[in-house]
C-alpha cells in the first residue's frame, strides 16, 4: 500500500503540475500548422533591348578634283570660266556642315580625310596652312607624287572595314568627281551586301567634272 499511495501522491502532484501550466478546457486544443513556405519567385530575366548602332559617316575628299582653274570648257580664252575652290581660302568646316545636313549625321561621328598633291610655290604657307586644317580635326595627306588616288582608295577600303557587318549604318562620302573611284566603290558595296551592312553611298563633285560612272552608281542603286 504505501508503494501504491507513493505512487498516487506522484500521479496527484503531477496533475497539478499541469493545471497550472495549461489552459481551460476550450483552449486545450492547439493545432500546430507547419507553416508553408511559398517557392520563392522566379527572377525576371528581361531581354536586351535591341541596340542600334547610330550610324557614322566617312568624308573622303580629293582636294586636287575640286580645287583647280580652267580657263574655259574647250581651252579657248574667251569660254565661260569654270568653278573651282580656292585651297587656301575654303571653308572646309563649312564642307563638313553641309555634308551633316545631307547626310543627317553629327559632326563628331564624322571622320573627314583630305588628301592632295604639295603645291609648287610658297612651302611654308602651305606647310602652315596644312596645319591649320589638320587643327580642324581633319586627317590630311599630302603627297609630292600622284598616287594621291590610290591612298584613298586603299584607306577607304580599310576605314571601311570595321563598319562592314550586320545591322551596321554608315555613310561614305567622295568629294571626287574621278571616275577612278567607281571600282572601288562598287566593291564596297559589293561587300557590305555580303555582310548585310547598309552602306549608303554619296558622291559631292562639280557637275562639269562627275564622270558617268560614279553617277550611274549613286544615282541607281545607292545602297
Amino acid at each position: 500500500l504505501k508503494e501504491r499511495g507513493a505512487a498516487l501522491a506522484s500521479i496527484t502532484l503531477l496533475r497539478k503540475q499541469v493545471s497550472q501550466l495549461s489552459t481551460s478546457r476550450n483552449d486545450t486544443a492547439v493545432i500546430i500548422r507547419k507553416p508553408v513556405v511559398a517557392d520563392p519567385p522566379k527572377p525576371v530575366i528581361q531581354e536586351p533591348a535591341e541596340v542600334i548602332p547610330l550610324p557614322r559617316c566617312l568624308l573622303f575628299v580629293a582636294v586636287p578634283n575640286v580645287c583647280f582653274y580652267v580657263k574655259s570648257n574647250d581651252g579657248m580664252p574667251d569660254g565661260p570660266k569654270l568653278p573651282f575652290l580656292n585651297f587656301y581660302r575654303a571653308d572646309w568646316n563649312a564642307l563638313r556642315r553641309i555634308v551633316c545636313a545631307l547626310t543627317g549625321v553629327p559632326m563628331e561621328r564624322q571622320s573627314c580625310h583630305m588628301y592632295m598633291r604639295a603645291f609648287n610655290g610658297d612651302t611654308a604657307r602651305f606647310e602652315n596652312h596644312c596645319t591649320e586644317i589638320q587643327k580642324q580635326g581633319i586627317y590630311l595627306t599630302t603627297r609630292d607624287r600622284k598616287d594621291i588616288d590610290e591612298m584613298l582608295s586603299v584607306d577607304m577600303v580599310l576605314e571601311m572595314v570595321p563598319f562592314l557587318k550586320k545591322d551596321q549604318h554608315v555613310h561614305l562620302m567622295l568629294v571626287s568627281g574621278d571616275s577612278d573611284y567607281a571600282y572601288v566603290l562598287k566593291r564596297i558595296r559589293t561587300a557590305a551586301r555580303k555582310a548585310q551592312a547598309e552602306v549608303t553611298l554619296h558622291v559631292m563633285s562639280w557637275r562639269h567634272t562627275q564622270s558617268a560612272e560614279l553617277k550611274e552608281l549613286v544615282y541607281n542603286n545607292a545602297h
